[in-house]
């Protein structure tokens, strides 16, 4: 008999791949797959876990590295080796499925290739052409792409990239993002996931500027430049909110957790959310300031304009379309971008990253792989 075998680790890639879960679940194709979780995000996901059923079908013990990519990518790999093996005792696997740019998916991919598998890549083709920016995701892209056999690309300029480097058009199919297909699934039941004493519940109006950094190209001294930045725009904008949602990574939480804000008063530091009051934060929020690709994408679904503190974008679509810009990590910068644009008037955004049918196109074509 023959498996499907889907890989995940980090909460975005669980949420970008839970619609295509979701869809294998509705055409009942579930006895058909095996999930293996990496285990990166393991607080962050768990509530997922719980909403939907979840349950993997594998879980890794992710040791704490103390964010060593070596020592985490090895573990991964390794793992996700024993896990397959253990599979091929009793199955035959006709395809290994990752999502994104992350450890866990470039580890699928390489244990897919060592051990002779297809490999089908779910947001496939982005590409800043730096190979350290974002670090190490870039690298980590062009790795998977020389290794999929399926390219499933979230837009036209993601398939132009694959193409250019000579990836066969026919191991491309154009579905959409995802994460398009998600924020459909779980914008209805956002009110109803947060708990009455939730910290976001605290924000009622719409007066947010939204705060995220955690790229490891962005963990040195420009994080301080950032926080200067904030700190004069919230000293210069009494009226509105500055929400920093910090994250797991061991160098955010040392930069957020020293009190560098003192008596700003609308400073707010937030721990990690779950996936629920982002979204009820992204209903407030007139200005996101972000190196997040993830966020990126979602923002056009939210009407929101993104100042993206990163030198170079996967994400370019967002930036021609004027719903995004590129700035660095650069104090005056920051501030003349978002000057320009909290003085404009909001408009409604055209999602470039997809119309939500993402994931029924996905599984279809994995439904032909015997």
């Amino acid at each position: 008999m023959n498996k499907k075998v889907i890989v995940f680790g980090t909460r975005p890639e669980f949420i970008k791949l839970l619609p295509v879960i979701i869809e294998i679940q509705q055409q009942h194709f579930d006895k058909d797959y095996f999930y293996i979780f990496t285990g990166q995000h393991t607080d962050l996901i768990s509530d997922l876990f719980e909403i939907f059923s979840f349950k993997p079908s594998y879980t890794l013990q992710l040791k704490d590295h103390s964010n060593s990519l070596c020592h985490s990518f090895s573990h991964i790999l390794s793992g996700i080796q024993e896990v397959i093996e253990n599979i091929k005792n009793d199955f035959n696997i006709s395809i290994i499925i990752g999502q994104g740019d992350t450890t866990s998916c470039v580890c699928a991919a390489l244990c897919a290739f060592f051990n002779h598998i297809p490999f089908g890549h779910v947001e496939a083709g982005l590409r800043t052409n730096d190979l350290k920016n974002p670090f190490p995701e870039e690298l980590f892209r062009n790795i998977i792409s020389l290794t999929s056999t399926i390219n499933f690309v979230p837009t036209s300029k993601a398939k132009e990239n694959l193409l250019r480097e000579g990836i066969k058009k026919k191991n491309i199919i154009v579905t959409g993002n995802t994460i398009v297909d998600a924020i459909e699934m779980l914008k209805p039941l956002v009110s109803s996931k947060i708990s009455d004493n939730s910290i976001v519940r605290q924000f009622g109006l719409k007066n947010i500027v939204l705060i995220t950094c955690h790229r490891r190209e962005n963990q040195d001294e420009k994080y301080l430049e950032l926080i200067d930045s904030i700190k004069t725009l919230a000293t210069e904008n009494k009226s509105l909110q500055f929400i920093w949602i910090s994250h797991v990574t061991p160098f955010v939480k040392k930069q957020l957790t020293r009190e560098p804000f003192h008596a700003i008063n609308n400073i707010h530091i937030l721990p990690p959310i779950n996936v629920f009051e982002l979204f009820f934060l992204y209903g407030k929020t007139q200005i996101i300031i972000t190196d997040s690709g993830g966020i990126q994408e979602e923002a056009p679904s939210f009407d929101i304009p993104v100042i993206v503190i990163r030198d170079y974008t996967e994400r370019s679509e967002s930036v021609e379309m004027g719903y995004s810009e590129i700035i660095g990590l650069n104090k005056e910068k920051i501030i003349g971008s978002f000057n320009k644009i909290i003085n404009q008037q909001s408009i409604q955004m055209i999602n470039p990253y997809g119309n939500g049918h993402a994931a029924q196109l996905i599984v279809s074509h994995l439904k032909q792989i015997d």
